[in-house]
């Protein structure tokens, strides 16, 4: 970035930070708001403003589910040094870990979950994507904490906060579970690895879990194989990072002041090929009302 580019930025946030923050948004921001943000501005309303609740999906539930099972392995492990065996892991992952997550997913939005699927093949994908990444990745971690929350200032008017998957004593680790391969962070993953980057003073690596649904072909990739999936950003880049959540914030702000939170905010989603595919809130949304 040129020096005019990023004095232009910090003048931009300057104005971003000089707005109130309206009443009826969010006490905070986190890494997935912000993310929701940025890609539609109508799809965080419907989320975090009128807090209308998705119906569960099979990646996610998936997700949460090897999490919980990394969680277990590495909470222990910061005592004993030592990874529990991948039987006893897989066993609590299938007997407790998937089906709690599909019940407390459920209970939360109050709906059944949808299954690209069906459960058991869910179940049996998380379970092939835990048991190589614990027989592959899991050796060579040693975790001071898991499962943390953090808070800080980037300059918007809320805190921002979050929580890691796992922290070494020189990175924090974030896990991505998903049926795609992937080399290089998605967007979203960008503004998270940012937002952990500042907030722990640590680099971050995703470690990437992949299943294919038809096949259920697994890969796991690390920094180790893909040195882009390490984020470790420099002075200049943690400035802009700044500068763009005050500017993401002000225009939260400014839809709120706007539209208030009855009316629809710009559904800026339909400027991506894809984010309106995976949005849960299309049904009601004014983009779409062609189709209804």
């Amino acid at each position: 970035m040129s020096l005019d580019i990023a004095q232009y930025a910090r003048s931009e946030a300057k104005v971003a930070g000089a707005l109130p923050w309206p009443d009826g948004l969010p006490d905070h921001l986190s890494a997935s708001q912000l993310a929701m943000a940025q890609r539609c501005l109508e799809q965080y309303r419907c989320r975090y403003v009128l807090g209308m609740k998705e119906r569960p999906a099979e990646a996610p539930l998936i997700g949460t589910a090897v999490h919980s099972a990394l969680e277990i392995n590495y909470g222990q492990k910061i005592e004993s040094h030592e990874d529990m065996s991948t039987a006893e892991l897989l066993d609590w992952y299938s007997e407790v870990g998937f089906p709690r997550a599909v019940v407390e997913a459920e209970q939360k939005a109050e709906t059944e979950a949808i299954w690209d699927t069906d459960p058991e093949k869910a179940r049996t994908r998380g379970r092939l994507m835990l048991g190589a990444y614990h027989s592959l990745v899991s050796p060579r971690v040693q975790p001071v904490s898991v499962e943390g929350s953090f808070s800080v200032d980037l300059g918007a008017p809320v805190s921002v906060v979050g929580r890691y998957d796992v922290q070494e004593m020189r990175q924090t680790i974030d896990v991505k579970t998903g049926q795609k391969k992937q080399t290089k962070p998605k967007d979203h993953w960008k503004v998270q690895g940012a937002t952990y980057n500042i907030a722990t003073g640590k680099p971050v690596a995703f470690h990437s879990l992949t299943a294919t649904k038809v096949k259920s072909e697994v890969s796991i990739v690390t920094p180790l194989e893909s040195e882009e999936l390490l984020v470790n950003l420099s002075e200049p880049e943690l400035l802009v990072v700044r500068e763009n959540v005050r500017w993401i914030a002000a225009q939260i702000a400014l839809c709120m002041e706007t539209y208030g939170s009855e009316r629809p905010w710009p559904v800026t989603g339909t400027w991506h090929s894809w984010a309106c595919d995976w949005c849960g809130f299309r049904g009601q949304c004014p983009a779409w009302e062609h189709e209804r």
